[in-house]
This record gives C-alpha cells, sequence and structure tokens, in this order.
C-alpha cells in the first residue's frame, strides 16, 4: 500500500502576490484584496534594481496580472455567495481548493523552517 499527500489551497487563503527580482533577489509582497491597481504599476520593474518585469520593450503584461486579481477575488466572492445560497435551501454545499503539486509543497515546507 503507498500513500499519496495533496496539498490544497483554499481561495480564502490566497492573501497576498509575491514578486521576487531574479536579477537582485529583492522582494515585493502585497495583498491581492487591496490596492490592486497600484500594485500592478509597482510590478513593471524592480523597485531595487531596475530590472525590467511587467514591462519591457514597449510590451506589457499588466493587463493579465490586473485580471488574475480580480479573477481570485470573483471566484471567492461567487463561491462564497453560491455556497450560502446551497446552504440556506439546505443542500450540503462544496469546498473548492486549488491543488499544489509536490515541488511547490516542498517549497512551502522549506520557506516554513
Amino acid at each position: 500500500m503507498s500513500a499519496q499527500a495533496k496539498y490544497l489551497i483554499e481561495t480564502s487563503d490566497i492573501v497576498a502576490l509575491r514578486v521576487e527580482c531574479e536579477h537582485c533577489r529583492a522582494a515585493l509582497s502585497k495583498p491581492i484584496r487591496k490596492h490592486k491597481n497600484t500594485f500592478v504599476e509597482a510590478l513593471q520593474k524592480c523597485p531595487n534594481c531596475g530590472e525590467p518585469w511587467t514591462v519591457f520593450a514597449g510590451r506589457s503584461i499588466d493587463s493579465v496580472v490586473g485580471q488574475f486579481f480580480e479573477a481570485v477575488e470573483k471566484l471567492e466572492a461567487s463561491v462564497g455567495e453560491w455556497r450560502k445560497t446551497l446552504k440556506e435551501q439546505g443542500k450540503g454545499g462544496f469546498s473548492l481548493s486549488l491543488e499544489l503539486s509536490e515541488s511547490a509543497a516542498i517549497k512551502l515546507e522549506r520557506k516554513g523552517e
């Protein structure tokens, strides 16, 4: 018999987006649910060394990053409301989680040491 571990995170557990510069190792972490517009702008370049992140050579992925922030907020709100509706109707509801790869979970465990 073998055992298999699952690494799950609920959408409500996603609290911030963290970016680390691969050039100087400076890191930036901001809450997802607050100041998303200013955070998207802050991601354009490393605040420490100026290395480009989301904007480079006239191209940008800012809109995609902003859409990610909005999607997390919408998903969490929609699931919460839907679960409430189901419970009001006497239904059991559900739990929605993201499953992390084993390598991602190991990285998280190492950072917590």
